[in-house]
């Protein structure tokens, strides 16, 4: 091939390769009038935001501050509600009956707290001691607070002292104190909230230690403690020196000839063993939630409970007279009613609803009469109902 050949071999091309040139060339033509356009747009001047700050802070200060009532609890406004409809009176927690109590708004769950903490020993000095029970709200006692026969404050350790002294339970069962921290000492069995909470055990604490107690726990002996999962052993061995329990302490659980259902603690079924150590939790859990056992066949109801297993130690089971926990129709919410094993969450409604509309129950019959229950349900929570 000659020279002119190869020139014109390499300056000829082919038609795809022609189309590429003219889009290569058309690119850099936009590039050089893209950056020769740069130089004559303007320059962004930084806004003055100044202005816009100032209506922000007219703004702010101008706003109302939200008052206690916009942080009130919806349950909270129920209580007042509710206390709105109550003719309250003066009262001392100390020897205020069931029947009071309820006329002072305290549901079923609070009353049995406070008759459990009472039968143990338990005593309200002042105004802050009713404060202090498990299941009384802030707002409530708010409410009630006019009403409570006590002083607003007053000299607790003094005041549990003298009480000890002059009970012999303690004033003979106790080794000789001489410790500077004597007013520490305590029975668990019987000690108070306060005296918990003279420990150093928070208020969460308490009320874990209150629920052991009131479900039928017992402290035989001080290692017995650790049994309540809200003490580990670093806060045993804090407290393990201020433990003292009676000389005449039973340290065995007597085994009885009968088990009575209705009475029995945890640890007395349990050391009956067999059927009763493995039911012991849920049996006392079922007594409570029911308010008390009125048969012994009622043990088949409990989720669980094999009846092969139960016919085999029914001849052992006594089940005492002892005074039902009953539900005031008149006066318990959907919440008291269907927290009963024997009443679902749409039979309390239903209560309630006729209740709100029609007044106040003449007699627990008017269930049936207006069919609000069936007559199966009627016929098993009758017993443990009233309007009274």
């Amino acid at each position: 091939m000659s020279r002119k050949e190869q020139i014109k071999e390499l300056l000829t091309f082919t038609k795809g390769e022609i189309q590429g040139i003219r889009v290569l060339i058309i690119l850099i033509v936009i590039l050089i009038v893209v950056n020769i356009s740069l130089d004559y747009i303007p320059s962004v001047k930084q806004s003055d935001n100044t202005s816009f700050l100032q209506e922000v802070k007219e703004f702010n200060a101008g706003l109302t501050p939200l008052t206690d009532d916009d942080y009130e609890s919806r349950l909270d406004k129920y209580i007042t509600q509710r206390y709105d409809t109550l003719k309250l009176f003066s009262f001392n927690p100390n020897t205020t009956t069931n029947k009071q109590w309820t006329k002072l708004g305290l549901t079923n769950k609070q009353i049995t707290t406070i008759d459990k903490y009472l039968s143990r020993g338990g005593k309200f000095y002042d105004k802050k001691d009713f404060q202090r029970m498990y299941g009384i709200r802030q707002k409530q006692y708010e409410i009630l607070k006019p009403f409570i026969d006590l002083p607003d404050k007053s000299n607790y350790q003094q005041n549990y002292r003298q009480d000890n002294k002059q009970n012999d339970y303690y004033s003979d069962s106790y080794e000789e104190l001489s410790s500077s921290d004597s007013s520490l000492y305590f029975n668990p069995n019987t000690s108070t909230p306060q005296n918990w909470e003279k420990l150093n055990f928070s208020e969460k604490q308490v009320n874990v230690i209150q629920r052991y107690f009131e479900n039928g726990g017992k402290i035989f002996k001080k290692e017995d403690l650790l049994k309540i999962y809200c003490i580990n052993e670093d806060k045993y061995n804090e407290i393990e020196k201020f433990i003292k329990l009676p000389k005449n302490e039973v340290q065995n659980i007597i085994v009885e000839t009968k088990i009575d259902i209705n009475t029995f603690s945890e640890q007395e079924f349990i050391a009956r063993g067999g059927f009763w150590k493995y039911n012991a939790e849920k049996i006392i859990k079922y007594r409570i939630q029911l308010g008390g056992f009125y048969k012994k066949e009622q043990l088949l109801e409990i989720w669980g409970m094999k009846k092969e297993y139960y016919d085999k130690v029914s001849d052992d089971i006594v089940v005492s007279k002892i005074q039902l926990r009953k539900i005031n129709i008149n006066f318990a919410e959907e919440e008291d009613l269907s927290a009963h094993p024997y009443l679902k969450y749409h039979n309390a409604n239903a209560i309630v609803e006729y209740r709100d509309k029609n007044g106040s129950f003449k007699n627990i019959l008017e269930l049936r009469q207006k069919k609000i229950l069936s007559q199966t349900m009627y016929d098993k929570i009758k017993i443990y109902i009233t309007v009274k």
